[in-house]
């Protein structure tokens, strides 16, 4: 079905295709499109042929693209609705909390090590310039 309605549609493209090329293009389409109605790939095609202007015959992308569009940018995604069980939530919280906690303790092990680094004239000049220093770590 889907590819008849092509090749009418665009007979000068699949006229130089043997029946073998025919067949092996027919089993491509099926097999991408196996969990899709057939009567919803046929609608896309004809959707595409009739808003055609360049004359040449849709990919197989551009058939998806119709049969199932893109979400709307403000479309929720598509696990909103996968309510987490009360059990799942803590156990995310935990994960967050012990991952904030590491990243806590780099900064800190950071700030420390930046603290020993400090030259040992800067502490002994009297300026005070690596207690201001030593503070903004």
């Amino acid at each position: 079905m889907i590819m008849d309605a092509l090749t009418a549609a665009y007979p000068l493209t699949y006229r130089s295709m043997t029946d073998d090329e025919k067949a092996n293009a027919a089993a491509l389409w099926a097999d991408i499109f196996i969990a899709t109605p057939v009567d919803d790939v046929l609608a896309a095609v004809k959707r595409f042929v009739a808003m055609d202007t360049k004359g040449y015959p849709p990919t197989i992308g551009a058939i998806r693209e119709i049969v199932a569009p893109k979400p709307a940018l403000n479309a929720a995604p598509p696990h909103a609705n996968d309510a987490m069980t009360p059990d799942e939530m803590r156990a995310d919280q935990q994960r967050m909390l012990d991952y904030i906690e590491l990243m806590k303790s780099r900064a800190a092990r950071s700030a420390e090590q930046e603290r020993r680094d400090i030259p040992a004239e800067c502490v002994t000049c009297g300026k005070g310039c690596h207690e201001r220093i030593a503070r903004s770590l």
